[in-house]
């Protein structure tokens, strides 16, 4: 959708919810006559619906599109979560994670989903604090194999704090 077309979009919604608001105050005088039990009841509901439609229309999200997460993975932590099993991803702390107990798309750097995952946990760790276990869970052969690989990459700084992301998959 247009820049244009939608920002015209969330205008016309909140000038709608304005005209709401405007109607709902010169109808006001006929609900006292009611009772306040109804008084109640419709008054919540137009407030929560007025309030959803603003929540709406100033959203930075594109109307239409869903807030799914995605998380990016490399073609071996792909594999690994296709087999069923929990992995581990090491991260540098600059990249973006969803935060643990949400759910993701993973996907591939070059396009692809690889499915859906649940992030159980994040923490942070300096690299030379990284344990042989982690960089085995991580898909590598063990901590040697994962430092070569990043150093031969030009990415290794035992002072660089990166974050470990605990995934699970999860049925689509």
């Amino acid at each position: 959708m247009g820049k244009w077309r939608e920002a015209a979009l969330r205008y016309g919604l909140l000038f709608l919810i304005a005209m709401f608001l405007v109607a709902g105050f010169w109808f006001h005088a006929a609900f006292y006559d009611l009772g306040l039990g109804p008084l109640l009841l419709v008054g919540s509901l137009a407030v929560v619906l007025v309030v959803a439609a603003v929540r709406l229309a100033f959203s930075r999200r594109p109307l239409g599109a869903r807030g799914a997460a995605e998380i990016q993975i490399d073609p071996g932590t792909g594999e690994r979560l296709r087999t069923g099993g929990a992995t581990l991803l090491i991260r540098p702390v600059t990249s973006t994670t969803p935060p643990p107990g949400s759910l993701a798309r993973a996907v591939y750097p070059h396009g692809g989903t690889a499915g859906h995952v649940r992030v159980r946990r994040t923490y942070r760790r300096l690299a030379a604090d990284l344990t042989e276990r982690e960089a085995t869970e991580a898909g590598h052969r063990g901590l040697a194999a994962f430092i070569e690989r990043e150093k031969g990459a030009g990415r290794w700084n035992p002072e660089d704090v990166l974050t470990l992301v605990h995934l699970e998959p999860v049925g689509d």
